[in-house]
């Protein structure tokens, strides 16, 4: 590999090399459940944080004025974001069981193996067939304790097990994937 490709290539490993088709790393897991549950809280803590901060602002200036004016019929505008935070947990309630009940009809045949090819792109293969993801449309990355959640900027949810590698490592992988977005 000459210094060029290293140059590119920066965001791999010294010791992982690309297998005969390119991929530089190979996730297979088995998407249970519980792994749809913990993708579901961290695709929603995603898509809705943004909206969680801007209420909890609202709510502190409308408490600092409360206090700075001495008006407690302002109190009153508070039920406004705390009307809404209990309206977007119903909300978060509905859509998870909908999904839930989505996933057992699509996998009443089963739970379903996944597999995970990163390498010039995301390639995801399920028994529903081959999705690709380049890199350019990743808007978030992020990690738990046991898996890595990759949403795209089309709500594409692209999950790996941290402990599913048959190629490279959970570490090397966010590294990849972050240096070619």
């Amino acid at each position: 590999m000459n210094t060029e490709e290293n140059t590119r290539d920066s965001g791999r490993a010294s010791g992982t090399q690309e297998n005969d088709r390119g991929e530089i790393f190979v996730n297979v897991y088995v998407h249970t459940p519980s792994v749809s549950e913990e993708v579901r809280k961290v695709w929603w803590n995603m898509k809705f944080r943004i909206f969680y901060i801007l209420l909890a602002v609202l709510s502190g200036v409308i408490v600092a004025a409360v206090i700075l004016l001495s008006q407690p019929l302002y109190l009153l505008y508070l039920s406004f974001p705390v009307l809404e935070l209990i309206l977007l947990a119903n909300r978060r309630k509905k859509i998870f069981r909908m999904e839930a009940d989505r996933e057992k009809e699509k996998y009443k045949d089963g739970t379903p193996t996944v597999r995970v090819e990163i390498g010039k792109d995301i390639s995801v293969c399920t028994v529903h067939g081959i999705d690709h993801v380049p890199f350019s449309e990743i808007a978030h990355i992020t990690e738990t304790g046991s898996l890595i959640v990759i949403l795209s900027k089309k709500d594409v949810v692209i999950t790996l097990k941290k402990d599913g590698f048959l190629q490279g490592t959970a570490e090397e992988c966010m590294r990849y994937i972050r240096s070619r977005r």
